[in-house]
């Protein structure tokens, strides 16, 4: 009898492994229950059984007409199989550093060295034919009985995470829209991509805002945006102090000070929002005029009103001087 196994790193020959006979009769067949040993466990063949439990099982002949005088085993290589993943990063490269060997017998280990090649670069899921540009060495087990022929070899390229930053003035707003997030950082090479959509922020007040994706979608550059994606990243939004122009007026009293008291308007606020003024500047004229300039802004501050004065910051200050009303 030949019985035909795979290496699993005993010496048992089962006969459930059994391949064939030598000297049926008749078309008949037979076959094996029980197991016996062989010597070593290696790959080899024609290694010579101990028949110890062995014994012939009838199948469309009796196994009473035969005799069972010897059985011997073939031990074939054990096939790999593997998986592997990286980071989309340009290249078809599938580095041994990047691969897990699987079906090893337990208790077993192999090196493995060197780089097989993907079909494309890009991120998806491929298939690489027994492993080619991979080879085994000697670990805890031994690289002769096993081979990556004929395995399973999976290789996963993972979308590059992509994270995005950039600033804005305030705008009473949460949205953090795709132009205002001008830098795409992560991006291999010199590869580029698009931004379209609005995301948000939880706070629209001056500060340094972490971005919620919302629409936020990437769109190709020069490089595939199938290759990328945003979850994972880390998104920030600056929202900046929006400056103002604020215009002072009064009547002519003979001075050249601009009070807050005397406020009239700004020039930008945001969302129907409203601040006043404190304090008081000096105007470089003393008479009627309108738009006089500030020789000095002095102390002149914003005051919270329904919006607060910390999300903007005053640029300049101008006077309207009107003439005196006399009685």
């Amino acid at each position: 009898a030949t019985i035909a196994r795979q290496y699993d790193g005993t010496k048992t020959a089962a006969g459930s492994d059994f391949s064939s006979f030598d000297a049926l009769q008749g078309g008949e067949t037979l076959t094996l229950s029980g197991s016996g040993t062989v010597g070593d466990e290696n790959v080899a063949s024609g290694l010579a059984v101990a028949l110890g439990t062995l014994a012939l099982v009838d199948g469309t002949g009796q196994a009473s007409n035969y005799s069972l005088n010897s059985a011997s085993l073939n031990i074939t290589q054990r096939v790999l199989n593997s998986s592997g993943s990286k980071t989309y990063d340009a290249n078809t490269d599938a580095l041994d550093t990047d691969i897990i060997l699987s079906n090893l017998v337990s208790g077993e280990s192999l090196n493995h060295s060197g780089t097989a090649t993907l079909s494309s670069a890009n991120a998806g899921s491929y298939t690489i034919s027994n492993l080619t540009g991979i080879s085994i060495a000697d670990n805890a087990g031994l690289a002769s009985n096993y081979t990556l022929t004929g395995g399973t070899h999976n290789f996963t390229v993972n979308q590059k995470a992509i994270s995005l930053s950039g600033t804005r003035l305030y705008d009473a707003t949460t949205d953090a829209v795709a132009s205002d997030l001008t830098t795409i950082s992560g991006r291999v090479g010199a590869e580029t991509l698009t931004l379209s959509g609005t995301g948000s922020v939880a706070d629209a007040n001056v500060g340094v805002e972490t971005v919620t994706v919302g629409s936020l979608a990437l769109g190709d550059g020069t490089g595939l945006a199938a290759n990328y994606t945003l979850s994972g990243g880390t998104h920030q939004l600056t929202i900046n102090q929006r400056p103002l122009n604020a215009t002072l007026s009064r009547q002519y009293d003979g001075t050249a000070t601009a009070a807050g008291s005397d406020f009239s308007s700004f020039d930008a606020l945001q969302g129907g929002e409203t601040l006043t003024m404190s304090g008081s500047g000096t105007a470089a004229s003393v008479n009627v005029a309108n738009g006089i300039a500030m020789s000095s802004n002095g102390d002149l501050g914003l005051v919270d009103g329904t919006g607060l004065a910390s999300n903007y910051s005053l640029n300049s200050a101008s006077l309207n001087i009107t003439q005196r009303v006399l009685n």
